[in-house]
């Protein structure tokens, strides 16, 4: 990732909207792969990469022009606790962006592979990623999300996103992390997205500002955001972004309800991005739009069409 592509990408944002994809577990479950153990879509880089592939393809074919890896749930304490080894954790980092430039490659090669690396609290599964405040040290969590960003960096995807990011801890090592990487090697282009209890508030109870004060000087931050959360929260805390930083932002909600960590699975009704809503949001300065958790490929290509027709009136 030169500075070059860095440049090049800021400049798109600022020219167009581009469609993230949706949640990728969701169009694994539709293909019919079980995704309800605590590696999620992880598992499946291991002992069924044709799965994720698929899913992919169905993503960029339904329009998607960012695709988001399989390594969201990819660590060493996530596989160790599940009775894998490092080398696996290597293996499946690889293997994740591997299958984005494989599902590409089927359609084209237009769209870009955006290395995801999920919270601390994801590894957990047990829902932390919608509370933070996980009681570790600023030294523990650079340690946890260091080397699979190096990892993934070394597979030469298109950017990296820090999603579902819950609070100021996490996002200071975040920091240091993507200053560390800067200093070795060349300028990554990063997006970061939070993790938001409401329009003003992290999952961890502070304050919007703050995190996006603490990713200030993040190097290669190319857009800041929210996901995984209600259409309504996420553009309520969209406009808390916005009156603190001009960089574009991203939005990328789950499909509505709330997240059942017993059962592993989203309970609740649907929660649709209106034509309204995506008016204010390319408005505010949003340039990456998609869905999270419930967003399958069929959703994903009703939001596609959907953006197509408000694009065009705004045009």
């Amino acid at each position: 990732m030169a500075q070059s592509h860095l440049s090049d990408l800021t400049a798109r944002l600022e020219r167009e909207v581009l469609l993230i994809d949706g949640g990728l577990s969701t169009a694994c479950e539709e293909l019919g792969a079980q995704v309800k153990d605590s590696l999620w879509t992880a598992r499946l880089l291991l002992d069924a990469p044709e799965v994720v592939v698929a899913a992919h393809e169905a993503f960029i074919r339904a329009g998607a022009s960012v695709v988001a890896t399989a390594s969201y749930q990819v660590s060493e304490l996530g596989f160790s606790e599940a009775g894998l080894g490092e080398g696996e954790v290597e293996r499946a980092l690889l293997a994740s962006v591997r299958c984005a430039r494989e599902a590409n490659l089927r359609t084209g090669g237009s769209a870009l592979v955006a290395a995801s690396v999920g919270p601390y609290g994801a590894v957990l599964a047990d829902g932390s990623e919608y509370r933070g405040n996980y009681g570790l040290t600023h030294e523990e969590l650079v340690s946890f999300h260091e080397p699979r960003v190096l990892q993934l960096i070394a597979a030469k995807p298109d950017l990296i996103a820090f999603e579902t990011i819950p609070d100021l801890a996490e996002l200071q090592a975040i920091t240091e992390v993507c200053e560390r990487v800067a200093a070795v090697s060349e300028p990554m282009s990063v997006w970061v997205s939070l993790s938001c209890e409401s329009g003003a508030r992290l999952c961890s109870g502070e304050a919007i500002e703050q995190g996006v004060a603490v990713l200030g000087d993040l190097p290669g931050l190319i857009a800041i955001g929210a996901n995984c959360a209600g259409v309504a929260t996420i553009s309520e805390a969209l406009g808390t972004i916005r009156s603190v930083t001009d960089l574009p932002m991203l939005a990328y909600p789950n499909g509505g309800g709330a997240w059942d960590a017993q059962a592993n699975c989203w309970v609740g009704a649907t929660d649709p991005i209106t034509d309204e809503v995506l008016h204010i949001w390319i408005a505010e300065g949003v340039r990456l739009i998609g869905g999270c958790c419930g967003y399958g490929p069929g959703r994903l290509a009703d939001l596609k069409a959907q953006l197509g027709r408000v694009v065009g009136a705004e045009g």
